[in-house]
Parts: structure tokens; C-alpha cells; sequence
């Protein structure tokens, strides 16, 4: 479990750096074993102590770390201290409380007050497990921190532009939308000052807009023309400009500025719109020097893009104004003209034509026709009705006129020639008229006038009459030629308009009180994939997502309620054409009491891609990066719903299934990293293939997973899911062409063995998991209460075990919880006793005798062995040596200890035993250590090399129970033995009989080839558990030196066994 875990943190740590740690402990032996427990897991550290309060303040002051290590006590200031004083130094970093003791109530203060985890100093082998979960939780909590702070810098920033272009869409004016500018960007990013420096329309940089007028408005903006100025060939490629004035790189021109000024950070924005400069925003910071971030600078070029977008759509208005009034005073003075002209028509007796040469029609103007004495219904307005009325004899000339114009020979169209009156007489009339071109040049019309000129034939008068109706003529033609050019100049900056809307990135609409659209701008099709003219006439709701229809409705009517008012911006969805929902944000606006809209305007653009970061970024806060699990926190909010549902529902049953990869440590460091993430991928993908789709599967660490199963009908369903399981992982799975073979340990809890809080529901699971590992991995448990209490027992049990080491820590002379008896070990050749073994016994104060196969395999796990193992050492070496003094005639005696596979790992084992024989006096010669066989194989070299340094002491080495471990007789000679002690269970079934089966071998035949070999090798023989005579001979027969067993004698104390030593003491003289 210690391994899996600390695997899970260390892939989280993988990239990190080297840790930095600051230990707070006064007591150096505790600093010591701390330190070296960290180092013995391979964690890759650097240190610092602080064993007072001032250097402790000191080191935070400057220094920055990874973690705080701390002691509950110290001389001067305790932990609550040290929390107080690193939240005042403003570095966040876990505290990892260790300690000698500490009551539960003590436990809570601390971790409320911020301790994020707490050990006991006897259990440091968990410390670096503690370590990297507890930097590596704190890593993953900034993270998300960063990614919600992102996220509100994101939303804040397209607030400020929502402002921004809200205030640009409320005006046209854009003094009051640059001034509105500055003071928003001067409130948000704090600076001293911001100026918005723009070109006037000689294209010279003159005017400028700051934030708060007062006398410094003078030198604010000479300082903005002149650093704009030195930089303008820089802005005008797009470029912002940064300045420090302790940036010794600038120029000194520009260093006499920000001098003269007194100014320390300035940040120039160009304005650009659509490569044609217009001007900056200049910040200034006068007090501090200021780093622009990413976010600010980003933010800048926004607005200055929307900025320059409303100086140019600024411009724009101007000019349309300008052109507008110019229109007007065109079509003033063709009104005047034409009423003139109205008039000497009238007068004159003028007739206006205008042939259309295309479609031969012909317009004739009423006058013209009243003339020949017809109304203006009488005769079609095609051209040959018309030539009809011209005199046969003239009618030849008149078209011969006409197409020596056409085609250019004259200059214009005249002659005099007879029409037929109505009343059959005929009238003269002089014609003039002109060819009209259209914009390709291409001669399509003609126009002109007649005149009756009937009476100037018999009278002079009416010949001048007629000139002066010639002149009337042609100034009609002028005028009208301005009027058309007036009017296509209108059409071009219509076009310009046009061109502006279309190109937007906004979608603006115009619709009527009942939704219908009656103008859609040409982006639909961009931005939705409609077309505008096919969309036209329809109703928008139709295509608005239905959850947001309300907020529409609701918005639309209060828009109707107060025209001329824009609505507060809102996000809602509509459909694409391809079938996907588009976020957008609108203002509505009610312009129906406006003559020229008379509709409801939206304006809305497109927010999708930003809906789209944010789901994102919620979506990795609650998944698990590499198998895209729900993960833990997801996994916790699912689970406390469902408790909750069930509260409510009775016959509403669920079950949690906490599932452990076996041995996938050794698959990820045989393998490596990435196939061992392979493996936790493929694993994801068959457990979610395995439960319907309304169940969670979720990962919570390296190789644990999690199911919460709904709506199940008992405890079949959950353990069918588990057989399901296993069997799909009973097949090999495929890795880059290696088969790897996985099994899972599972554990189930369901909600009618358990009552309370997600965080309790998940631990029961995970207790089943546990026991499932300890009765073999690779199946299933299912949680009962006894699992609980058991485990509460054996906590129990290890907290007693730390307080009774802690207890020999702190008083190492006063009365210990533990006591040591003593076994004899027997000449078989002479029965004298050569020496004991040494066996712990706990004699609890409460509880009584506890017997060690209840404690020693929890002091193992623990790691509480270490201590416990030394205590036992050097009790015993004390003891010896009492009776060496006590009994210094007799024969010299051996004590046997035993060494755990812990303590022989232990780096600094030969210093502790060489320190403990320095202490009590003992000569290494009368000391024997026990080692089993798993400590051998371990690690063949270190074992070696720590076996040949023991042996140089001339400390006798003796294997512990030989053939319960890996048996092997040939790894014997590789090592500096001088003892074999063969394990009880062979030597109880000497002589025993039906214990032989047919085909099997004869445990006398075992225990010989054992004794053989090892005498071969020079390693003497102990028979241990010898409880009859028979055992005895059958051992002497095969020649065992030594044996030990309640034959000979029961463990003694220490009274007993000094009492017996000094019988025989007595004896011997």
C-alpha cells in the first residue's frame, strides 16, 4: 500500500524540481532520522533547520520552500506558532506536523488551524509517502486555482471590453467614446495616468484624451506627443512599446523624458485599423515601476482594436455627414432650377422628351403633348406613335438628324420640322435634343425638348422667344446632369455603409414586435451558414435554443417597454445551420418610434469559442488527465448525491466498488512509465465497458479506481460486476507487443452497511480493499462492521506500540512496557547451554500480555520494527554483559538476536551496533545475529559487503528459519554464515507418523540433506521447536550440533535465566 501510494505522488512530482524543506526541530537525533528516512525513499531534497523561533522567522524571510517539516513543541514557540508565522511571511506551502504523541482533540486543532498532515516520529517510514501527496495536493490545488483565477481574468477582461463596446454602440460621438476609454482602462489597471493620443484629419498628432483633467493635462499630454512621436515608425508596424526608466538599453532621448516627467513604467498601444495608423493608448505609472503582464497587454490590443474601429467608423460618419449636407444643398438648388425652369416651359411652350433607345420608348412630357392639342392618354409613349405625327415630307430629314448625332457627327441633335395638331393642321416646331451615355459609355438614350415655333416663322419675336427657350433648355440639362451626379455620389458612400455592415463581425438584426425579421446582415451566413434573403420574414425563436427562451422574451418585452433604452447584454444559444448551438451575446435595443429603423435592433456577436475554453477548463478540473475519468473530487460530489437520493427513496440501493491493481509496481518499473500508463488506460477503458451507462467510473490515484453502482437490486449485482471484472482481467492485455498480466484486489461497500458522508462510504470500500489484498489479491471483499472494528483495533494497537517506544525515547532508564526472556540454546553433543536467544514479550499496563504475533507484523508495516529491533539489541548486549560481570568465572556465553529485513536495510545498521557494543562493554564475539532468508536476496552486493563488515567484528551471522522463506541451499555459499537454524515446522514432524504421503519426501530426509550441506560449507546447525526426546535422538543421529525448544526449556525471564545460568555457574566449580 506504502508503495502504491508513493508511486501515485511521485508521477505527479516527476517534472519537479529538487525539493527545498525547512525542519523545524530542536532535537538532532530526531532531525537525523528524519533526514535519513527521507533520503532511504530516494527523495531528491535540500534543507534547512530552524530550531528557534528568531531563526525560524529569519529563514522564511529568505528563503522559499516546498514544505515545512515541524516538531509540535519546541523551546520557544510551538506549531501553532509556526503556522502564524508563515502565513505572515506570505509563502503558502503544506505543514507536515511530526510528533511523539497526540490526542485526537490536539490532531483536530491542528489540522483546522492548517496543518495539512500529521506522523508520529516512530512511524517515519510513511514520511515520504506523506511528503510528496501533501506538495503534490498543494501543487494540484494551485493549479486549479490558476486555472479559476485565468478564467475570472479572462471574464473580467471581456467585461472591460463589454463596457468598452457597450459605451461605443450607446454614442457616435467619439470624444465621448475615447474620454469614456480612458477613464475605464485608468479605474481598472490603476496607473497614474492614461492618454489616448489620435490623428486629426490632416493626419498630424494633435489631439489626445486623459483620463482626469486637471493643470497636469498640459504636461501629461506633451510628454504623450513626444514619446509617441520618437516611437511612431515602431507603432505603426503594430508593435507595442514598453519603457523602464532603469532600462539602460533606451535611448537618451528618451531617457530625458520619463526624467523630465518624472515618470518610471510606460506602455504605448498603437491604433490600428486595417494597416492605417491612427494614434496610441499611452499608460504611464509614475510611483512604481510596473511589469505588464500577458493579460494587460492582450487586453490593450483589444481595445485599442475597437478603439481604431470607432475613430475610422467616426470618420466615416463625418464624411457621410459632410457628403449628406453637401446632397442637400445639390438637390435645394436643382429644385430652384427646376421650379425656374417649370416656369419658362410653362411660358414658352416647351415640350420635354427622353427616348430610350434600347426599348424605343419614348417619354413625352404632357406639355408637349397638350401642344399638338392631345390629352396625355391619347398617345402611347412609344417612339414610332410618335414619328407618325412628324409631316411625311420632313419625316425623312428628321431621322437622317438623329443618326448623324448617334454616331457622332454632330454635336447635338436639331431641327425645325411640321407635327400633325390633333385638330389635322400641323404646327412647327424646332427640336433639339442630346445622346446620353451610360457609365460605360455606351450612347442609351436621347433627351431633348420641342419647341412650337410656329408663330416665330411669321414673326421675329418668335424666333428671339425661342432662343431664350433654347437657353431655359440647355440650363435644364445642366442642372439635371448635377442632379445625377449629385445622386451617384450618394450611391457610392451608401455603398461604403454597406460594405462596412456586411464585413462586420456582429450579427445585427431588425425585427417587428412579433419576432419576424425584416433585415438580417449579410455575416448570417458567416456566422450561422443561413442565408439572409431566405431568412428574412421568418421568426427568430424559432431558432433559440429552448432553455433560453425565456430570457429572450423576457428581454424583448422590457426592451418594448422602454424604447430607445439598450438592454443589459445577455448570452443565449441559437441553432446552426449544420445542426450545432452557437453562443451569443446581444443588446437589444427598441427603435420602433424611429421612423427610419421602426423595428427592435440585436446586436449580437459570437462567444462560442469562449463557452468552449470555459467548459474545458471546468472539464479538467473534475477528469483525470490521462485515462479521462471522472476524478476524485467529481467522483465525491457524484457520491454524496446519491447518498442523498437514497435518504429520500426507500428500496433504493447502491453499492461502491474500490478497486487496487496487483503488483503494477513491478509492471511500471520493469516496463516504464509510459507503458505503465498504457496499461491504467486500457484497464479504464474495460471497467467502463463493463457497467451501464448511468454508472460512474472514476479514477482516484497511480492504480486505484472506483464504481458507483445505482440502482442495484442486492449484493449480487455488485459482486457480479466483480466476477466480471476479474475475468476480463484474466486475459493478457497488449502492450507495444509485451503481454502483461494484471489482477485487481476489489472491495464493495454498500449503502445498508453503510450510514454517513461520502468521505465514510469510500474508506469502508477501501477497507474491503485492503482485506481483499491481505487474504491473497485478486478477488473481492465485502465490507462488514468487524472490518472496521478490527481495523480500529489495529490501530489502537499501533498507537499503543508508538507510545510504548516513545515512552523508552524520552526515559530510556525508566520502567519499559517491553521486556526480553530468554531461550536457551543446547549442546545436543554435551547438553550444556551455549547461549540464548533473546524474544520480546509487551506487557501492557491496560491490556496485559500482548502476544507478538499480534505486534511484530504490525511494528514490520509500520516501520516501528527499527526502533523496537534496537531497543532489543542493546537490552540484550546490556544483559549479557551483566552476566559476564556477575558470573565472571563461568563458560563464555552467546546471545542470539534477532534482525528484522527492515533493520538489516537500515544504511547505518553497522554504526548503531558498533555504538551499542561501545556502550555496554560487549566484545562482538558473543553476539549472534539472526537474519531470515528474505533479508538475503534482497540485494546480493549490499547484503555481502553489510555481512563481510559484521563478520569483521567477529559477530557470528545465523539464517532464521530456514525453509519458510525461498529455501534455496545454493545461494548458501555466497555468503559469510556460521549458522543455520532449521525452522520448527520441519522438526515437529520428526517421528510423527501418516504424515508421509506416497510420492512425497520424508522431512528426516530434508532435515539431513540441510545438515550435510551445511556442514560441507563449515555452518553449523540449530534445530529450534525440539519438544520431544525422539526429535532429540533423531537430530543427534544426524549429527545437529545445536537445538532449542521447550524439551529444554520455556523463555525466561530475566530472573529465571540468571537464576539458571548461576546453577549451573555453581556446578561447573
Amino acid at each position: 500500500m506504502v508503495e502504491r501510494k508513493k508511486i501515485e505522488y511521485q508521477k505527479i512530482l516527476k517534472s519537479s524540481k529538487e525539493l527545498n524543506l525547512l525542519i523545524v526541530e530542536d532535537v538532532m537525533e530526531d532531525l537525523a532520522l528524519i533526514v535519513r528516512t527521507l533520503k532511504s525513499h530516494g527523495v531528491e531534497f535540500t534543507y534547512n533547520v530552524a530550531d528557534s523561533k528568531l531563526k525560524y522567522q529569519k529563514l522564511l524571510q529568505d528563503n522559499v520552500y516546498d514544505a515545512i517539516l515541524s516538531d509540535y513543541y519546541l523551546a520557544d514557540f510551538d506549531i501553532f506558532e509556526v503556522l502564524k508565522l508563515l502565513q505572515k511571511s506570505g509563502q503558502e506551502v503544506p505543514v507536515i506536523l511530526i510528533t511523539d504523541d497526540l490526542q485526537e482533540e490536539k490532531a483536530f486543532e491542528c489540522l483546522k488551524a492548517g496543518v495539512d498532515n500529521y506522523i508520529f516520529k516512530d512511524r517515519l517510514l510513511s514520511l515520504s509517502i506523506i511528503l510528496e501527496r501533501a506538495i503534490a495536493e498543494f501543487r494540484l490545488k494551485k493549479e486549479q486555482q490558476r486555472a479559476i483565477l485565468k478564467l475570472q481574468q479572462q471574464a473580467q477582461q471581456e467585461a472591460i471590453i463589454n463596457r468598452i463596446v457597450q459605451g461605443m454602440r450607446n454614442t457616435l460621438l467619439l470624444d465621448e467614446v475615447l474620454q469614456n476609454t480612458v477613464e475605464q482602462l485608468h479605474e481598472v489597471l490603476q496607473v497614474s495616468h492614461c492618454i489616448i493620443v489620435r490623428m486629426d484629419y490632416q493626419k498630424n498628432i494633435n489631439l489626445c484624451h486623459l483620463n482626469n483633467m486637471t493643470v497636469e493635462c498640459d504636461r501629461q499630454a506633451s510628454f504623450s506627443y513626444d514619446v509617441h512621436q520618437y516611437y511612431s515608425e515602431l507603432l505603426a508596424t503594430g508593435e507595442q512599446v514598453k519603457i523602464s526608466k532603469f532600462d539602460t538599453t533606451i535611448d537618451s532621448e528618451v531617457k530625458n523624458l520619463i526624467d523630465e516627467f518624472q515618470v518610471i513604467s510606460v506602455l504605448i498601444t498603437p491604433l490600428l485599423y486595417q494597416d492605417a495608423y491612427q494614434g496610441g493608448i499611452i499608460l504611464d505609472q509614475c510611483d512604481r515601476e510596473r511589469e505588464w503582464t500577458e493579460n494587460e497587454l492582450s487586453l490593450l490590443k483589444s481595445i485599442a482594436d475597437h478603439c481604431a474601429i470607432a475613430i475610422h467608423q467616426a470618420e466615416l460618419y463625418q464624411q457621410a455627414q459632410i457628403e449628406i449636407a453637401e446632397r442637400k444643398r445639390v438637390e435645394e438648388h436643382l429644385r430652384k432650377s427646376q421650379e425656374r425652369y417649370a416656369l419658362a416651359i410653362e411660358a414658352g411652350h416647351v415640350g420635354i422628351w427622353e427616348w430610350d433607345l434600347q426599348t424605343n420608348a419614348i417619354y413625352l412630357d404632357p406639355i408637349l403633348k397638350a401642344m399638338l392639342g392631345y390629352e396625355d392618354w391619347e398617345i402611347r409613349n412609344m417612339m414610332d406613335d410618335w414619328h407618325q405625327l412628324v409631316h411625311p415630307k420632313d419625316r425623312e430629314q428628321v431621322m437622317a438628324a438623329k443618326n448623324a448625332h448617334l454616331a457622332g457627327l454632330t454635336p447635338k441633335y436639331e431641327i425645325e420640322h411640321r407635327m400633325q395638331h390633333k385638330d389635322g393642321s400641323y404646327r412647327w416646331f424646332f427640336c433639339c435634343g442630346v445622346a446620353i451615355q451610360n457609365e460605360k459609355g455606351i450612347t442609351n438614350r436621347m433627351m431633348g425638348t420641342n419647341t412650337d415655333i410656329t408663330q416665330y416663322k411669321h414673326v421675329e419675336e418668335t424666333v428671339i422667344a425661342s432662343q431664350q427657350q433654347l437657353v431655359a433648355m440647355m440650363m435644364l440639362i445642366h442642372n439635371i446632369t448635377e442632379c445625377k451626379q449629385a445622386q451617384q455620389a450618394l450611391r457610392n458612400h451608401e455603398v461604403k455603409f454597406r460594405a462596412l455592415i456586411e464585413n462586420a463581425n456582429d450579427l445585427i438584426l431588425i425585427i417587428d414586435v412579433d419576432g419576424i425579421s425584416r433585415y438580417i446582415s449579410p455575416s448570417l451566413i458567416r456566422v450561422l451558414g443561413y442565408i439572409p434573403e431566405k431568412t428574412v420574414g421568418q421568426g427568430i425563436f424559432d431558432l433559440i435554443h429552448i432553455d433560453d427562451l425565456s430570457l429572450i422574451t423576457h428581454t424583448f418585452h422590457k426592451a418594448i417597454e422602454n424604447p430607445g433604452i439598450s438592454q443589459p447584454p445577455i448570452e443565449y444559444r441559437v441553432k446552426h445551420s449544420n445542426g450545432s448551438w452557437c453562443f451569443f451575446e446581444g443588446v437589444v435595443t427598441n427603435l420602433l418610434h424611429d421612423p427610419a429603423v421602426a423595428g427592435i435592433i440585436v446586436n449580437s456577436h459570437d462567444i462560442t469559442q469562449r463557452k468552449l475554453i470555459e467548459e474545458q477548463l471546468k472539464h479538467d478540473a473534475l477528469h483525470d488527465p490521462l485515462t479521462h475519468l471522472p476524478n476524485r473530487t467529481l467522483f465525491m460530489d457524484r457520491l454524496e448525491q446519491t447518498i442523498k437520493y437514497a435518504e429520500r427513496r426507500q428500496n433504493f440501493s447502491f453499492a461502491v466498488l474500490f478497486i487496487d491493481l496487483d503488483r503494477f509496481k513491478v509492471v511500471n518499473d520493469s516496463l516504464g512509465h509510459s507503458m505503465g500508463n498504457q496499461l491504467i488506460i486500457a484497464v479504464a477503458k474495460q471497467l467502463k465497458a463493463l457497467v451501464s451507462p448511468g454508472d460512474t467510473v472514476a479514477r482516484l490515484g497511480a492504480d486505484e479506481f472506483v464504481i458507483l453502482l445505482e440502482y442495484i437490486s442486492g449484493i449480487s449485482d455488485a459482486t457480479c460486476i466483480a466476477n466480471r471484472i476479474h475475468e476480463q482481467l484474466t486475459s493478457p492485455i497488449i502492450l507495444e507487443g509485451n503481454e502483461v498480466f494484471i489482477t485487481a484486489s476489489i472491495g464493495i461497500a454498500l449503502n445498508s452497511t453503510t450510514i454517513g458522508s461520502a468521505e465514510n462510504f469510500l474508506r469502508d470500500a477501501e477497507i474491503a480493499m485492503q482485506s481483499a489484498k491481505d487474504i491473497g489479491r485478486g478477488c473481492y471483499q465485502i465490507f462488514c462492521t468487524s472490518m472496521h472494528t478490527q481495523l480500529l483495533k489495529r490501530l489502537k494497537l499501533e498507537s499503543n506500540l508508538q507510545s510504548a517506544l516513545q515512552a523508552i525515547k524520552n526515559q530510556p532508564t525508566a520502567q519499559s512496557q517491553f521486556v526480553l526472556n530468554y531461550q536457551p540454546i543446547v549442546s545436543l553433543a554435551t547438553n550444556n547451554i551455549i547461549g540464548f536467544e533473546a524474544l520480546v514479550r509487551w506487557q501492557h499496563p491496560e491490556l496485559g500480555i500482548i502476544s507478538p504475533v499480534e505486534f511484530i507484523p504490525v511494528a514490520e508495516e509500520t516501520g516501528l520494527i527499527i526502533p523496537l529491533g534496537l531497543w532489543v539489541l542493546r537490552e540484550a548486549c546490556r544483559q549479557l554483559r551483566q552476566w559476564q560481570n556477575e558470573f565472571s568465572n563461568s563458560y563464555p556465553l552467546k546471545m542470539s538476536v534477532n534482525l528484522s529485513v527492515k533493520q538489516f536495510a537500515q544504511a547505518d545498521l553497522i554504526e548503531q551496533i558498533d555504538q551499542i557494543l561501545l556502550e555496554t562493554q560487549l566484545d562482538g564475539s558473543n553476539l549472534k545475529l539472526e537474519i531470515t532468508e528474505s533479508a538475503l536476496i534482497e540485494n546480493y552486493e549490499f547484503v555481502t559487503e553489510k555481512m563481510s563488515q559484521l563478520r569483521a567484528r567477529n559477530i557470528e551471522l545465523c539464517i532464521d528459519d530456514f525453509g519458510t522463506g525461498y529455501s534455496s541451499l545454493n545461494y548458501l555459499h555466497r555468503f559469510p554464515m556460521n549458522t543455520l537454524k532449521i525452522d520448527r515446522s520441519f522438526v515437529n514432524r520428526i517421528g510423527v507418523a501418516n504424515l508421509v504421503s506416497e510420492g512425497s519426501i520424508d522431512p528426516t530426509e530434508i532435515i539431513r540433506s540441510i545438515i550435510t550441506l551445511s556442514h560441507n560449507l563449515g555452518i553449523n546447525v540449530v534445530a529450534e521447536g525440539v519438544e520431544t526426546v525422539e526429535q532429540v535422538l533423531q537430530l543427534q543421529a544426524l549429527k545437529c550440533e545445536y537445538a532449542q525448544g521447550y524439551l529444554f526449556s520455556k523463555p525466561l525471564d530475566m530472573t529465571k535465566a540468571t537464576s539458571l545460568i548461576s546453577t549451573i555457574n555453581s556446578s561447573e566449580k
